[in-house]
This record gives structure tokens, sequence and C-alpha cells, in this order.
């Protein structure tokens, strides 16, 4: 065999992306003809199959890998080629099989980790991705590809600081690896660093300025620094590249209502209803807009109209409670407040709100236990603090009412109520003596 005839036989299985890289026509060409002429043995066919894909015949390619693993079952090269053809079909399952069968027979082909890796990760299978994903970086330590996998699994499964290690070494073996800025992004907002994590957001822009996950992602974590129009431009961003990204919609016209632009709001609730008319929380969201702009029929409807979706929506019974106590209707009110909780005792407002009714009924215990579990899921409430306070009040527990004013006043200096209320608690406990 030529030299030549050599080098076209070594067309190579492309690493990585799951595909079969095309290094050169001419020797795919040469490389057909040759192999054609040995299809006496595996390799040829192998060969053969590699060729074949590099033109695009993905079933051709497989037709030989088959025929050369039936002549030769311990073709580790050809379980691979099979794994990645499968893989980009789609057969999961398949590929998983071909490529475990590959590592039995070649435990050193980082490739195939990778690629397993991948795969398990798509199935959300974290422990087993996570373990493919380590043994290709141990074979191949500069790559970065492998390394930002392996954040994504870890980050999965909420080793928030292995990943945010793993995505370093990705950026420092490839600066410009967009995905690892991204995810890096995700981690650092994770830990509450949205500095880090909007300063990632934005190296990813810099290197695809038309990454819609990364305008997304700033968009959320400038929200969270309190920047509503910035987070209005990067959702707008969003929607430019993907006009029917319907929770881009939503959460634009969030971003809306906290700016008082209800109708903008309303319309972009519509939006992401057209786009997915299941999205249940577009549907709480929209009630609460068209309440704010007084329409409580259409509010109410779209409540109904979320519960009827997921019965499970607590932000459904939480607004419900709200439009029954607004009616008068303080038991019914009572009772969607308490199934709100049932969903989520983490509902802090429902928390509130029941407290309040519960005060109306002169249940002052019930009330004082409703207020201090919305402190537990929030220490700065200071509607809940204030509402503890009036309570305490009530019970003629001076210390705890002086103690609630206090903390409201230390969250707003400016309420006049609670410092009057304050003054007043302090009058109570010193028998009408010397007030503030």
């Amino acid at each position: 065999m030529s030299e030549g005839d050599s080098q076209a036989l070594s067309v190579l299985v492309a690493v990585g992306s799951r595909a079969i890289a095309l290094r050169s026509a001419s020797l795919v060409s040469r490389g057909l003809a040759l192999a054609r002429s040995l299809l006496r043995d595996d390799a040829a066919h192998y060969e053969l199959g590699v060729a074949l894909a590099c033109r695009g015949d993905w079933d051709g390619a497989s037709a030989e890998w088959l025929e050369a693993l039936r002549l030769n079952p311990n073709n580790d090269l050809a379980h691979y080629a099979l794994g990645v053809h499968l893989g980009n079909k789609g057969e999961g399952d398949a590929a998983i099989a071909e490529y475990r069968e590959a590592l039995r027979l070649n435990p050193s082909n980082d490739d195939a980790h990778y690629n397993l890796g991948n795969e398990l990760r798509y199935k959300a299978e974290w422990d087993g991705a996570i373990n493919e994903y380590r043994q290709a970086v141990r074979l191949s330590p500069n790559k970065d590809d492998a390394h930002c996998n392996l954040a994504v699994a870890l980050g999965n499964k909420a080793e928030c600081d292995a990943a945010i290690t793993e995505y370093h070494e990705a950026l420092r073996l490839n600066p410009s690896n967009e995905h690892a800025h991204v995810g890096l992004g995700m981690e650092l907002a994770r830990k509450g660093d949205w500095d880090g994590a909007i300063k990632e957001e934005r190296g990813a822009l810099r290197i695809n300025p038309n990454h819609a996950i990364a305008y997304y992602n700033l968009a959320v974590f400038v929200e969270k620094k309190g920047d509503r129009e910035g987070a209005i431009a990067e959702y707008r961003e969003v929607l430019r590249l993907s006009p029917n990204n319907d929770r881009a919609h939503h959460d634009l016209g969030l971003a809306l209502c906290y700016k008082g632009n209800w109708d903008g709001a309303i319309a972009e609730f519509r939006e992401a209803l057209r786009l997915n008319s299941n999205h249940d929380h577009a549907h709480v969201s929209l009630g609460n807009a068209l309440a704010n702009k007084g329409d409580w029929q259409g509010a109410i409807a779209e409540f109904r109209e979320a519960l009827r979706l997921n019965p499970n929506n607590d932000r459904a019974h939480y607004n419900i409670a709200v439009y029954l106590r607004n009616k008068g209707d303080w038991e019914g009110a009572i009772a969607e407040y308490r199934e709100a909780l049932r969903l989520n005792p983490n509902n802090e407002h429902a928390h509130v709100g029941l407290g309040v009714e519960l005060a109306r009924k002169g249940d002052w215990d019930g009330a004082i236990t409703e207020e201090r579990e919305a402190l537990r899921v929030n220490p700065n409430d200071a509607m809940a603090h204030y509402n503890l306070a009036l309570y305490l009040t009530n019970k003629a527990d001076w210390d705890g009412a002086i103690a609630e004013y206090s903390e409201v006043l230390r969250l707003d200096p400016t309420d006049a109520a609670a410092l009057n209320n304050l003054r007043s608690a302090v009058e109570h406990k010193h028998n009408y003596g010397e007030a503030l």
C-alpha cells in the first residue's frame, strides 16, 4: 500500500461535536476507491464508513460500520462511530450502548467518554455524566468543552463551587468558550454574586452578540440589581433574536408591571399566552395586570384558567383570596389563603393576608403566627413587621410591639404611622409616661 493510500485511509472521526469532520475532499475520494478494494476486513469497512460519513451519507456509513462489526465485534472504533451516528439521529439509548461497548474495548478513548457523558446529560443522568466527563478530562486535561459540560452536570447536582471551578478551567483553556461564560454566570448568580454573573454574560455576548440565552440571563441578573430599564432592554434583545420565546414575553411583562406600564405588560402577557396557552403563570400575571387596571372580572377569569391548567398554582389561589377579600367574602378569602399556603408554605404574601383576615375575626394568636411565618420567609417584610406590631399591641405585649415598630423604622425610616405607633407603645409601657 502506498503512503498516499495509507493517508487516504486515515480520515478521522471528529471529536467533541459528535460529527465526522471532512479533512480533505481528495483524500476522501481516494479513500472510497481504496476502501472498496479492501472489503475483506473490518478495518476497510470502518474506513469506508468514515469516508461515506464525510460525504454526508450517514446511512451508508452506518451499514459499513455494522459490517465491520459483523466481521470483528471487537472493533472499538466502529462501535464509537455508530454511537456518533445514533446520537445524531436522536437514538440516545442505542448511542449509549455503542459508546459503552467502545469503552469496554478501549477505556482510553476520551472522545467516547465525552460523548457518553453528553448522552447521559441529555437524559438528566447527572451522576453518570459526571463520571464520564471526569474520565474525559483525566485522559485529555486540555479539552475545554469537557470541563464546561462537567460544570453543567455538577451545577445540576447543586455542586455550585465544583461547577465554578470547572467553568474557570474551561475558560483558562479557551477564553472564547461562550457556553462556559454563560454557565459560569448562572452559577455565580446562584451564589448571589450578581456583579460577577453580569460580567460573565456580557463576556459571552462579546464573543457571540446573538446569544439569546446570555441576553435572557443578563436581563434577569440586572433586574436583581434593581435595574428595571436595563432588564427591559435585555428582554427586548432576547425577543429580537427569539420572537417566539413565551418566557421572555412573560418576564418582560413582569418588568413592565414594576414600572407601572400595565398596558405594555398586558400586551406581553397576551403574547406569551398566544405562543403558549398552557402557561399558567402567564395567566396569573395577566390577571394581576388586569386587576391593577380595575378589570376584576377579567382578572378572576385568568386566575381560574391558571387553576384549571395547574390546580397547584399557589399564586392563583392567593390572588383569588385577594379578590374575595375585596368583595367582603372573608371566609372565602381565608380558605384561598390557606390553600395557597398548603401548596407553598413559603408564600409570604399569603401569610400576611391570612394574618389580616384572622385579625379581622379577633383571632390575635392566629394572626401573630401568620405574620411571624411571613417574617421567617422574609425577615425584611416591613408590612409583616407592622402588622405583627399591631397584633401584639392588641395582646398588650408592649415590648414586642416596640421591637416590631422599631424594625419597621429600620427598614423604612420615613414610615410616620410606625413612628406614631411606636411612641404610643412606649407610652403604654411606661404607664403613660414621657413618650419618645
